[in-house]
Order: structure tokens, then C-alpha cells, then sequence
């Protein structure tokens, strides 16, 4: 396919090496909410008029899978899928949930949604796939949605003496995790042919330093009230 080649305007070859796979374009069905709806409704008096936005987001007869969902913000978004009405795994290394999984189970139990929790390690590659291939196939192979939270901090230390060990287990679990998680899902979800969502999550430590709240510990109470 001819292309034009910088100013001069000779024609090139367009390279097309990097497209792996042919593109498939889908018709998008067109719905009935916003405006569409609004125009549908003028002119048709059957139309029923009701908010359909949390319709549009229901995750109903949806299989979830969040890791790091033991507390935290793992937590939180896992709380989210239920109450979307997604049957929900999470997945995380303590032999015993939180307190405050247990108080989250609780409270999705009561939304009529499920909870389950899995003891797993992201950093172990055939582990981790291991457990999402498990609750692929008490779901006859369906994961939709995959929310790769599991992360940790590390230790409190000055970069110049930071320790190889913790740095490895941090790029272990923050990295090497997420992205062994990712492949197991999208396995699945290659496998049985489901247009899911792998959603990732990244901490403002990755931006900022955490060196602000460091310090503010270490202040005497006194300032801190006069900061306030």
C-alpha cells in the first residue's frame, strides 16, 4: 500500500509487519439509553423512561477474580464488583482473611452476591495460574473480569542502602505478579472466547515519594497539631 514519505511527498511502502493479527470490526448494536433514548421516547409513548446507567455496568452472571483483595484497595474494588453482581474470587497469600474481608463478606453476602476467597502467591507463575485455572473450571471456564491489585510497598529504608532481597520481592509481587496473573486470565479467556476486561492499578508511589509521610511520623506531635 502506497504512503507518502515525508515532505519531498515520494511515495514508501507502508510496513505492516507490525500487525500480528487480522482486525475483525463488529457492528455495534445501538442502544436505547442517553440520547437515543431520549429521541425514542419523544416519539414513541410506550417507551418506558428510567435510569439505565447502572444497567449498563451490571455485572450479573459475571465471574471476577481480584488479587491482593485481602484489605486494602484490592478490597474495595472487590466489594464494587459484587455489588455490581459479579460472583467475585479474591485472591491473596494470607492462610487467614482480615477482618475486614470477613466484615466485606458479611456485607456481600447480605447484597445477595458472591465472595470467595483463595490462598495464592502471584510471584509463583505456576501457582498463580494454577488457582485462576481452578476457578476457570468451577465456572465452566468463564473469568470476565481480572483486577490485578496485588502490590506491596516494601520497607522504609533510604535507596542508597536499600536491600537486594526486599527490592527482588518488591519487582516480584509488583511487577512479575501482575503480569503472571494477566497471562493466566487472559488464557482463559482466549481459550473460551470471552471478550473480557484485565484491569491493572498502580500506587502514587510510582509518581511521588512516600518520603513526606516518613517524616511527618517522625515529627513532634505539637507541630503536627499546628499543621492542621
Amino acid at each position: 500500500m502506497p504512503a507518502t514519505d515525508g515532505p519531498s511527498g515520494h511515495l514508501g511502502n507502508l510496513s505492516t509487519s507490525g500487525v500480528r493479527f487480522p482486525v475483525k470490526l463488529a457492528t455495534v448494536p445501538v442502544k436505547d439509553v442517553g440520547l437515543n433514548a431520549a429521541i425514542k421516547a419523544q416519539t414513541d409513548p410506550s417507551f418506558e423512561v428510567k435510569p439505565r446507567i447502572f444497567e449498563e455496568f451490571a455485572l450479573a452472571g459475571r465471574v471476577a477474580i481480584v488479587t491482593g483483595g485481602n484489605r486494602g484497595l484490592g478490597l474495595e474494588f472487590a466489594i464494587v464488583l459484587a455489588e455490581l453482581g459479579a460472583k467475585v474470587y479474591i485472591i491473596d497469600l494470607p492462610e487467614t482473611p482480615s477482618s475486614d474481608f470477613t466484615a466485606a463478606a458479611a456485607y456481600v453476602k447480605r447484597l445477595g452476591s458472591s465472595f470467595e476467597y483463595r490462598v495464592s502467591d502471584v510471584s509463583k507463575q505456576e501457582l498463580i495460574s494454577k488457582t485462576i485455572d481452578e476457578i476457570a473450571q468451577e465456572n465452566d471456564g468463564k473469568i470476565h473480569v481480572c483486577v490485578a491489585a496485588a502490590g506491596i510497598l516494601g520497607i522504609e529504608a533510604d535507596c542508597t542502602d536499600y536491600p537486594a532481597d526486599m527490592f527482588k520481592k518488591v519487582m516480584d509481587i509488583n511487577c512479575n505478579g501482575v503480569f503472571f496473573t494477566a497471562q493466566a486470565v487472559a488464557k482463559q479467556m482466549k481459550q473460551h472466547n470471552i471478550a473480557g476486561s484485565i484491569i491493572f492499578i498502580a500506587s502514587m508511589s510510582g509518581s511521588v515519594t512516600n518520603r513526606v509521610c516518613i517524616v511527618a511520623r517522625s515529627l513532634p506531635q505539637e507541630m503536627l497539631r499546628n499543621r492542621q
